[in-house]
């Protein structure tokens, strides 16, 4: 890949994280002032954004072999999980809040690239995970409220998702073989429509169990069925699916082809800064509360930034001087 064409795919992965920022505003928007389910809104707006990228595919190749990949089931049972787990976090936390403790999926990434790839981190990369390690506890200690623990929990599980998660769509074999946009988004499409599938039909299951067991549950993580009637839940991830989600996601599959995860994953720790610029216009207008995220935590979340961004730099210059 030449040096223009690596300086496209870090564009394209910038915009690739806003998208994702985005999605992570939404979902925390749609679940604390709508009242949505959290797996209910993740796996409708996953099945919407298939249904665009299928749609802008058409019949074509790699459709079936997509349904048949291993990975494609790999990829869809770990974001049945991440999913459940983020938007839960982020009906705990605020979205600027959340993801910058979520950018323990640096280290994390790291240390899985070194395991699976055999990529070694340099003392560059070292040092700045450091720093990164020590804002973030920080960071965990200021949260507060009775649900700390769950909150916390839920940062850690779903950085390890996401970092797998990653893992398998750099790997995922028919992704690899897409020529083309179209192509890519029927890729793309049917990954979702497996993900989206396995997601409301494993929860709408557990919800129906769960209504005959405890008629008057009130977990988050499992909807009763009166979630799947809820018009504003519904309507609010029909518009983050056709309008964040599918973007975001054909962007995703398609930068992972170029970019390994674990810089795929350095780059995505800018994600709360982009999460910050979105949420704080809506705040204004008091339509979501940022109140819990301190000055301080942003000096916090600065530092993590900062060292994301030296150690994406650092990378590209590697990059090109191992280029030339």
């Amino acid at each position: 890949m030449t040096l223009t064409n690596r300086q496209g795919m870090f564009l394209l992965a910038l915009l690739t994280v806003f998208l994702m920022a985005g999605m992570d505003v939404a979902s925390h928007f749609a679940t604390t002032a709508l009242d949505a389910s959290p797996p209910l809104y993740a796996s409708f707006s996953l099945f919407i954004s298939a249904a665009v990228l299928l749609i802008i595919a058409g019949p074509g190749n790699l459709g079936v072999a997509t349904l048949r990949d291993v990975y494609t089931w790999l990829y869809g049972i770990l974001q049945v999980v991440y999913g459940i787990s983020e938007v839960y976090m982020f009906s705990l936390l605020t979205a600027t809040e959340g993801n910058f403790l979520q950018t323990i999926i640096t280290p994390i990434a790291l240390i899985t690239g070194f395991a699976i790839f055999g990529r070694r981190p340099s003392k560059m990369d070292y040092l700045m995970n450091a720093i990164i390690l020590l804002a973030i506890a920080y960071m965990a200690a200021h949260v507060s409220g009775p649900t700390k623990f769950l909150a916390l929990l839920s940062v850690v599980v779903s950085a390890l998702l996401y970092v797998f998660r990653g893992v398998v769509a750099e790997i995922h074999p028919t992704s690899n073989k897409s020529e083309g946009v179209r192509d890519q988004c029927r890729v793309t499409g049917f990954v979702l429509l497996v993900t989206s599938l396995l997601f409301m039909g494993s929860y709408a299951l557990a919800g129906y169990c769960l209504g005959i067991i405890m008629p008057n549950h009130s977990l988050m993580a499992l909807p009763s069925l009166d979630a799947f009637t809820h018009t504003p839940a519904l309507i609010a991830a029909a518009i983050s699916g056709i309008f964040i989600v599918a973007p975001a996601k054909y962007l995703y599959f398609y930068t992972s082809r170029h970019i390994n995860s674990d810089n795929y994953t350095i780059i995505a720790a800018i994600t709360p800064l982009f999460a910050f610029i979105i949420e704080l216009p809506l705040a204004q207008f008091h339509l979501i509360d940022i109140s819990a995220f301190e000055g301080q935590d942003m000096v916090a979340g600065l530092i993590i930034i900062a060292a994301a961004v030296v150690m994406a730099i650092y990378r590209s210059k590697e990059d090109k001087n191992h280029a030339g």
